[in-house]
């Protein structure tokens, strides 16, 4: 005897891939060497990139506008922060932050 359950699954999987919408790609206006980008919400998408500069690093976010990214805005800039994958910058509607070091040290 078959397993009812498991055919409505099937069924269910089938419906709501036939609903999705396709993917899109979209490049992220970012300078050559620019890290740790990330994509926040609430309201109309905004996406951040960590740059190089002098001194140090400096956040860029861009909003998206309808049809694209909007130009890039420089909201912070400064030497000493701690730059990697697992602690990163980010960027919401009404807040900005980042981690500043201490030392010389890369994590600290």
């Amino acid at each position: 005897m078959p397993d009812v359950r498991l055919s409505k699954l099937f069924v269910m999987t089938g419906v709501f891939t036939a609903c999705a919408p396709a993917a899109q790609q979209l490049p992220v206006p970012a300078a050559a060497g620019a890290v740790l980008a990330r994509l926040s919400g609430g309201g109309d998408p905004i996406v951040s990139r960590v740059e190089t500069s002098d001194p140090g690093h400096r956040l860029l976010p861009s909003e998206w506008a309808g049809n694209g990214w909007g130009d890039p805005r420089n909201v912070v800039t400064g030497a000493g922060w701690v730059v990697h994958w697992a602690d990163f910058p980010s960027v919401v509607r009404l807040a900005v932050h980042w981690l500043q070091g201490k030392g010389t040290t890369p994590y600290a």
